[in-house]
């Protein structure tokens, strides 16, 4: 699970159906996901 700063991220996503690109690296090893959202303001 990847946890955000609700107001961050409110920021910087519009209203409407968006895709959400998450990439990082824990423990020395890299990853990368997206997920479809529907953002209601």
């Amino acid at each position: 699970m990847v946890k955000f700063d609700r107001q961050e991220v409110k920021r910087m996503l519009r209203e409407g159906n968006v895709t959400v690109f998450v990439i990082g690296e824990i423990g020395g090893k890299f990853f990368i996901g997206e997920n479809f959202v529907r953002v209601v303001q």
